[in-house]
C-alpha cells in the first residue's frame, strides 16, 4: 500500500471517528455523509458561511458553503501532506436545506473532484 492510500485510509478513519463523536452523520445525501460543524440559522445573511466534514466513501473533504451574490465554486488544499481537500461553494440562497446541499454536491461531482495529492491546490470555477 502506497503513501496516498495510507493517507486516504487515515482520513476515512478520521471521518468515521468524527461521525462516532457526533452520534452519526447529520445528513446523508446519496453516497455522501455530512457532519455539520456550525449551527445553521435562517434566513442567511450575505457573507455567512457554514462548514461540513463530508465523505463519499472514497475520501474525506472539508466543505464550506457561503452566501454570495454570484455563484462560484473553488477546490483548494493546503501544502500540508495530510490536509483534506476543501470544497468551497458560494451561492445566493436565503434558506439552507438538503436540496441546496444536494445540488452543490452534484455540481462538484459534475466538475470532477480532483484526487488528493500532496501539493498545494487552488482551483476557482465560476458557474452560471
Amino acid at each position: 500500500m502506497g503513501f496516498h492510500s495510507r493517507s486516504r485510509n487515515r482520513r476515512l478513519r478520521d471521518f468515521a471517528s468524527r461521525k462516532e463523536w457526533n452520534n452519526g452523520a447529520d445528513r446523508i445525501l446519496g453516497n455522501w455523509e455530512l457532519i455539520d460543524i456550525h449551527v445553521i440559522n435562517s434566513p442567511i445573511d450575505y457573507g455567512a458561511e457554514f462548514d461540513f466534514w463530508c465523505s463519499n466513501q472514497e475520501d474525506m473533504y472539508l466543505r464550506r458553503v457561503r452566501r454570495a451574490r454570484e455563484k462560484k465554486y473553488a477546490i483548494a488544499k493546503s501544502q500540508f501532506k495530510d490536509a483534506p481537500i476543501y470544497l468551497i461553494a458560494e451561492v445566493d440562497c436565503e434558506v439552507f436545506d438538503n436540496d441546496l446541499i444536494a445540488q452543490i454536491l452534484e455540481d462538484f461531482e459534475s466538475i470532477g473532484i480532483p484526487k488528493w495529492r500532496p501539493h498545494k491546490m487552488n482551483l476557482r470555477l465560476k458557474l452560471s
